[in-house]
């Protein structure tokens, strides 16, 4: 099993810490923690260390359409119109796959590890690929 120890940091109802992560498991919390062979060890003297953050509305399917020529600046309405509704009945299971990648991707880097994704474009001939992929990406990000 890996082991991670991240040593000095400030962590909310502890202070100055040790947390230690074995697997995918935080293990321990406490002040001087040993780092167990073969561990990782981070320095984060200084640092504050907080849980993920959560984000209870996203829409991962339309991290492919930002940008695009004509509908920026358009208000929601026009917007749902010129963008999502007009361009989800050519998704393939490849594009929901990229849109995941890119979404989930830049979810973790500004510090959420937790998603709710609001999908709601689904047409008739929607298959379950469709989700399969949105899972295999975020497996695979994490």
């Amino acid at each position: 099993m890996s082991a991670t120890l991240i040593k000095g940091a400030l962590i909310a109802g502890h202070g100055e810490a040790d947390l230690l992560v074995q697997g995918q498991r935080i293990a321990a919390i406490a002040p001087q923690l040993a780092a167990p062979v073969d561990a990782e060890v981070i320095d984060a003297r200084g640092l504050l260390l907080f849980p993920g953050l959560v984000n209870t509305h996203h829409h991962i399917a339309q991290s492919l359409l930002k940008a695009i020529p004509g509908s920026l600046n358009l208000g929601l309405n026009d917007w749902l119109g010129a963008v999502p509704y007009r361009y989800w009945p050519h998704y393939t299971p490849e594009c929901m796959y990229a849109a995941a990648r890119i979404g989930f991707s830049e979810l973790l880097a500004a510090g959420c590890t937790t998603c709710a994704d609001h999908h709601y474009l689904y047409h008739r001939h929607t298959s379950g690929e469709m989700e399969a992929a949105v899972l295999q990406a975020a497996n695979e990000i994490g």
